[in-house]
């Protein structure tokens, strides 16, 4: 999360003339030092989970301030990885396993992977498009907020009551997709979400910011 953060802060940062070039050098050396050394230790059980793909934002963030094509091209592996793992609602098996934290969970699996996918776009690669099985990330999207506005969907992969404690953060990386599809046909309780500003100190801060640059 840290390395998330950091990242994209420094993505957003990178260009500032106001910055010393040699102290960005060392910070940007360091944060690639760093992404190697976190995705180096993934284990086959953490592969397809929400840990693994915030894993794969902060790597791609990194990997494109420092132009570092093998953190680039995992970052892009590992959100193909979870579009495939997207069921026929739109749910993330794995995330819907967590019991009475299901719905959170699909949640915080999105958090990392809608900044993933608008960093990819911005290199001019329209990631967004990316399907699987006619599924992609718009369908992973509106299945959360299904889920929020009626949490009876969920009964299907969890048998106990949800926790509905939504808040900013919940709905933070959702800046980025409305800044660039618009609010059409996403489920209310999305567009409610984003009425107010968002924060996620996980992606960066403030979203409502980032994503209006």
């Amino acid at each position: 999360w840290t390395l998330c953060s950091s990242g994209i802060t420094d993505s957003v940062l990178v260009n500032d003339p106001a910055l010393d070039p040699a102290q960005q050098a060392r910070v940007a050396a360091w944060l690639n030092q760093v992404a190697h050394k976190l995705i180096s230790y993934e284990k086959p059980s953490e592969l397809g989970n929400n840990h693994h793909y915030f894993r794969a934002l902060g790597a791609l963030a990194v990997g494109i301030t420092t132009n570092d094509n093998d953190l680039y091209r995992f970052g892009i592996d590992v959100y193909k990885q979870a579009i495939q793992e997207i069921d026929e609602n739109g749910a993330f098996p794995r995330e819907m396993a967590r019991h009475e934290r299901a719905i959170h969970y699909q949640a915080f699996a999105l958090q990392p992977l809608v900044p993933l996918a608008e960093f990819v776009t911005r290199q001019g690669i329209n990631l967004y498009k990316y399907n699987s099985h006619d599924r992609g990330l718009r369908e992973a999207i509106i299945f959360l907020g299904r889920g929020i506005a009626d949490p009876s969907l969920l009964k299907q992969y969890a048998s106990e009551p949800q926790d509905m404690d939504f808040g900013s953060s919940d709905f933070a990386p959702f800046e980025f997709y409305v800044a660039r599809f618009g609010t059409s046909k996403l489920p209310p309780s999305i567009i409610n979400g984003l009425k107010t500003p968002t924060t996620a100190t996980r992606i960066g801060g403030s979203t409502t910011v980032l994503a209006g640059k």
